[in-house]
């Protein structure tokens, strides 16, 4: 019981990861504690040997008889008790005993009648050790606790919004009722359970997933609490170990064969009636309603291949999901998705519902209703993301540009013109009207000795300073190095 009631308080420690002062200073408690132990195995070696050697020295008068005759000369030396009872499991205890106060600075003083080489050879051993332990392997503890605090208070607000999170997430899925009722919610969560399971025929699980990841938040801020298997989330976990896989001719490093499973078969709830992605893990798609974009950036940014019918599939059924009062970058992503699809006039719709709301005077820029942002420097990037991939159709790929353009302007535009594209040490001009886009290539980079080269349904060639290419609307012009990444 005693011992239980040290791990319970110790255990109440825990609770303070939530708070963004004391948190980190656990973390500081529990480093340094690391630290100490490493420190601990290393001066164990100098005290053992200063122990036992210092301890053999000053107890040589009770275990050797020594006899002298007249002259002083040595004439016959005995063990005493003839080597009995010389051995008890309490040495250990003084020997370690013996060395461990030396850490602290005492140097015990011998009478005189044990003065001889034995106890002085004992006593140059005492200020040795008092001397390295002290000076040298405390000084250097002290060194390595500081760097560590250094470190964490470097990294404080880092390190509390982890231990919060650990925290939450443990007590979210924790009753909060005592013992024994804390048994109801686990009943109901197994009956909730075994009714997931009984309307499984309606979701497509892909049976040789290798992967979940549970307790995440997408994108969506209304997805409240964690949610499992975030589609988008797991979508960027897939492609971040596909992009590691894809330079690793450069990187030099080996991407594991079971990484790669995991990223190519990680779980993407489907559902097969209506032919839609879920924003996670059990979605209810007729009574769920969302904040922000979310599975509609599958198009964009992620570019996630997907057939055009559950891309449409998508933007029509979480548009009405969406608050009408959501965030502005929103509805510029569905702006993106229906131009990209050829639905041109929901397209202009949601372009402009993505900064007309938003567009406060006297300066009319966009403005976060109540107290956010005076210039809204997020929904104004936005605003342009939907000009550069909507309108203007650029698509910036791993190892590659691509341009589609719709041939529809935005409003009463008669053209649109992007100056300085920056692509590979080439700085590239696109113009865009009605009927034909233009490519031209303005300078390039004397330091990029690889050249670009561009291809165009069956036509193909190099890019060189001072081209001019021009064609026709909706049609697809790939640029990319003339030399491929990984080869």
């Amino acid at each position: 019981m005693c011992l239980d009631l040290i791990f319970w308080f110790v255990r109440i420690l825990n609770l303070f990861a939530a708070f963004q002062k004391l948190g980190p200073k656990l973390i500081m408690i529990f480093n340094t504690m690391k630290d100490l132990f490493f420190f601990v195995c290393f001066i164990l070696i100098f005290l053992l040997a200063f122990s036992i050697a210092s301890w053999s020295l000053i107890t040589t008068h009770d275990q050797v008889d020594w006899y002298y005759n007249s002259n002083g000369s040595l004439f016959n030396v005995t063990v005493s008790g003839q080597g009995s009872n010389l051995w008890t499991w309490y040495i250990i205890r003084h020997v370690i005993n013996y060395g461990v106060w030396k850490i602290f600075g005492q140097v015990e003083s011998f009478s005189q009648d044990r003065i001889d080489a034995y106890s002085n050879v004992a006593f140059i051993l005492d200020i040795l050790f008092v001397a390295i332990a002290n000076v040298l392997l405390l000084s250097v503890l002290v060194a390595l606790f500081n760097v560590t605090i250094q470190y964490v208070e470097e990294q404080s607000n880092q390190i509390w919004g982890y231990q919060r999170y650990l925290l939450v997430t443990e007590y979210s899925v924790k009753s909060p009722l005592p013992p024994p009722f804390h048994t109801v919610p686990n009943l109901y969560h197994i009956v909730r359970c075994l009714i997931k399971k009984c309307q499984q025929s309606t979701i497509n699980r892909i049976e040789t997933r290798t992967g979940d990841l549970r307790a995440v938040l997408p994108p969506d801020e209304d997805a409240q609490p964690f949610k499992n298997n975030s589609i988008y989330t797991n979508a960027i976990a897939s492609l971040s170990i596909q992009l590691a896989h894809n330079v690793s001719c450069i990187t030099n490093k080996t991407i594991p064969s079971k990484w790669l499973d995991i990223a190519y078969n990680l779980y993407f709830p489907f559902d097969n009636s209506t032919k839609t992605y879920l924003e996670y893990e059990d979605f209810d798609l007729k009574h769920t309603t969302i904040k922000q974009a979310d599975v509609v950036l599958f198009g964009l940014p992620l570019m996630w291949p997907m057939n055009d019918e559950v891309r449409q599939n998508d933007l029509l059924a979480y548009e009405p999901l969406t608050h009408a009062d959501g965030a502005a970058m929103t509805w510029s992503i569905y702006s993106i998705g229906f131009t990209e699809l050829g639905d041109l006039d929901k397209a202009d719709q949601l372009f402009r519902r993505s900064y007309e709301s938003y567009a406060r005077p006297p300066f009319n820029t966009e403005t976060q209703s109540g107290v956010g942002a005076v210039n809204f420097i997020t929904g104004v990037g936005d605003f342009l993301q939907a000009v550069l991939f909507g309108y203007g159709g650029i698509r910036l790929k791993l190892s590659e540009l691509e341009f589609k353009p719709h041939g529809h302007l935005p409003g009463q535009a008669t053209k649109l013109i992007f100056h300085g594209i920056k692509y590979q040490g080439f700085v590239l001009d696109l113009t865009i009207d009605n009927k034909i886009y233009e490519i031209f290539v303005s300078s390039q980079n004397n330091n990029n000795s690889i050249s670009l080269i561009y291809e165009h349904e069956d036509h193909h060639g190099l890019l060189e300073v001072n081209d001019r290419l021009s064609f026709s609307i909706d049609t697809h012009l790939i640029i990319r190095q003339s030399v491929a990444l990984c080869p």
